[in-house]
């Protein structure tokens, strides 16, 4: 019986995980850049670049550019985490955007 308890612990544990994902997919679109290409998407992945303003990723512009690189995109099984690290493009500066 504690066999099925411990197994049921670490199912739970699994879907708090936090690991490397590929891409986070938004609810919406949003303007960004990937090397000298801008795209509209939903999906932002590592070497993007996304304008962040006040901790919300925002289109950029011909006047407001990139503010920041994705550096790693993160989450669990279950998508109620959700974070990047990213780079400040002025400063250098890292930090981790949540998302959830």
């Amino acid at each position: 019986m504690e066999t099925l308890f411990n197994s049921f612990i670490d199912l739970q544990k699994s879907f708090q995980k936090v690991m490397p994902l590929a891409a986070i997919w938004l609810k919406s679109s949003v303007v960004l850049a990937h090397g000298d290409i801008e795209r509209i998407t939903p999906r932002i992945e590592k070497g993007d670049r996304i304008r962040v303003d006040d901790g919300w990723i925002i289109d950029i512009e011909k006047d407001k550019p990139a503010t920041h690189e994705v550096i790693e995109c993160r989450g669990n099984i279950g998508n109620t985490i959700l974070e990047m690290d990213i780079k400040n493009l002025e400063t250098g500066e890292l930090s981790t955007l949540k998302l959830k």
